[in-house]
């Protein structure tokens, strides 16, 4: 899994950061063209420790505010939705990468 960020560390550097209290968290955008709204995520982003997380989700959040909203009923809906979840710190897949990283550790 590539991770914005975290592509010059080893795995143990990496699972380090990570225990000394770096996150890692991707974030949703959405897309409106007419009645068709795009909804996608962000590739992971390692979010280093004591960082706001608001400064990473701007690019997606103004991408939503700018083009999210035309579409009709959904582009509405998850526009206010999608900048609430950027504006709280994005989804939260720590947890998920470190066990992955785990997992291939003990296979080895």
């Amino acid at each position: 899994m590539r991770i914005r960020g975290a592509e010059h560390l080893t795995d143990t550097a990496f699972l380090a950061l990570l225990d000394r209290g770096a996150e890692v968290r991707c974030f949703d955008y959405c897309l409106s063209i007419g009645l068709l709204t795009i909804h996608r995520q962000s590739e992971p982003v390692l979010i280093p420790p004591g960082r706001w997380d608001i400064w990473d989700s701007w690019t997606y959040s103004l991408i939503t505010l700018v083009a999210g909203g035309w579409g009709v009923p959904w582009g509405i809906v998850l526009t206010p939705m999608l900048l609430w979840s950027n504006f709280c710190g994005g989804r939260d897949l720590t947890a998920t990468v470190r066990q992955r990283l785990r997992d291939e550790e003990n296979f080895r």
